[in-house]
């Protein structure tokens, strides 16, 4: 499970920083869950032709049947997972979930609406957290309700976060309807030129994604200590939603998709304090 962990501390260092926070017990096994998520997640970027990105997707289903029949390939993340999914009584229906979202690509048929952009993220997002639940312990329902609102709120942050990358290689997921509603000029996106209306677009999404957060810190108090790991992504959010705004929401200001400093010492606190 090494290689999980390393591949973990380098493409997703938030999440591992999140881990660190889990019992000693459960870090294993949350590392090579969140490795599995890299390795779907940054499917459609690997290859370059869409055929060969629905083939690897099929290989995970087919390796998925595998893994919950005690056959996994040999695989540096197939086999801990079957270990994993033995051990905890994973459930198959969150790992469909978390391929059949990935295997949407968004760059390529952007959502229209607000709530299309709130629904890939959430799809990408919550069932991954679930699972994340589910090693740790069964949660009620309280939890889990919690948890999807920081899961998508996370999302929902990360596909901000992302969009000056993307945009810079010609791939936009805006809502359709919503840069019409706020007239923003697709040539503008397109040159990556910063713009008012641009910026207002941003700002909408992200009040949406602090309403979920505001809702995640008022139910805090139903979080066990032993669930607080996966939930960390929640202040991590709010400092990256707090870092657009101080930015005005322009999203090719260069701060924009940077890591808040002292991430690491906030999440400390939070866990000592045992606030999300």
């Amino acid at each position: 499970m090494e290689y999980c962990a390393t591949e973990v501390r380098k493409f997703d260092p938030d999440r591992f920083l999140t881990v660190l926070f889990a019992p000693a017990h459960a870090r294993d096994a949350l590392f090579t869950l969140y490795a599995f998520n890299l390795e779907i997640a940054k499917i459609h970027e690997s290859v370059s032709e869409p055929i060969l990105a629905q083939m690897r997707f099929q290989w995970w289903r087919d390796t998925l049947d595998g893994i919950f029949n005690a056959e996994p390939p040999s695989h540096p993340i197939a086999k801990p997972l079957q270990r994993v999914v033995h051990d905890h009584n994973l459930r198959r229906e969150y790992f469909d979930a978390l391929i059949e979202a990935r295997a949407v690509d968004i760059t390529k048929s952007p959502p229209e609406f607000l709530d299309d952009f709130i629904r890939y993220g959430a799809g990408t997002t919550v069932p991954l957290v679930l699972l994340a639940l589910d090693i740790l312990g069964p949660a009620d329902e309280r939890v889990l309700s919690v948890a999807r609102d920081a899961a998508t709120a996370w999302a929902m942050t990360g596909l901000m976060r992302a969009l000056p990358f993307n945009l810079r290689k010609r791939r936009n997921y805006l809502p359709t309807k919503m840069m019409a509603e706020y007239g923003v000029d697709t040539q503008s996106v397109g040159e990556l030129r910063p713009t008012q209306e641009l910026a207002g677009l941003i700002q909408s999404i992200s009040k949406v994604a602090d309403s979920k957060l505001v809702a995640v810190r008022k139910e805090r108090g139903v979080i066990g200590p032993e669930f607080l790991s996966p939930l960390l992504i929640a202040p991590l959010a709010r400092q990256y939603n707090r870092r657009f705004a101080r930015v005005a929401y322009n999203i090719f200001d260069p701060a924009f998709a940077e890591s808040p400093p002292l991430r690491a010492w906030r999440l400390v606190a939070c866990a000592f304090m045992r606030r999300i």
